[in-house]
């Protein structure tokens, strides 16, 4: 296997794991687990899923409920990260993420009804 060959599924085994924490973000938001919003950020290198608790929460001051550190830099979400309603999934923020890593980017989609969709 070469190098170049081992940085590609390295990246994208970190974009199985962003989609899997986006999905688990909204997933827990929609079952309304602890009757509150939950939501997903990056805090370089941490890709987090959090629980907001209160109106103001943002990603930096909220109740962590699980995080992974990465290899990659995900830019082009907001700094205070993505919340998803209750029940709904809706998304606080809809767009296109990019992940990269040694030069090769994937990029990460999530639409305004909070599907989340991925290409090379």
């Amino acid at each position: 296997m070469s190098f170049d060959t081992f940085r590609g599924s390295s990246l994208n085994g970190e974009r199985y794991t962003v989609i899997s924490l986006l999905e688990k973000a909204r997933g827990q938001s929609m079952n309304n687990l602890d009757q509150t919003m939950h939501g997903f950020c990056f805090q370089d290198p941490d890709y987090v899923v959090f629980e907001k608790d209160t109106p103001t929460t943002i990603c930096s001051t909220a109740t962590k409920k699980e995080s992974f550190s990465g290899n990659a830099t995900l830019s082009g979400i907001p700094t205070d990260g993505i919340i998803f309603e209750q029940l709904s999934g809706s998304p606080s923020w809809s767009g296109d993420m990019t992940l990269t890593q040694d030069g090769k980017t994937i990029t990460i989609s999530v639409n305004s009804e909070g599907m989340i969709d991925w290409s090379p």
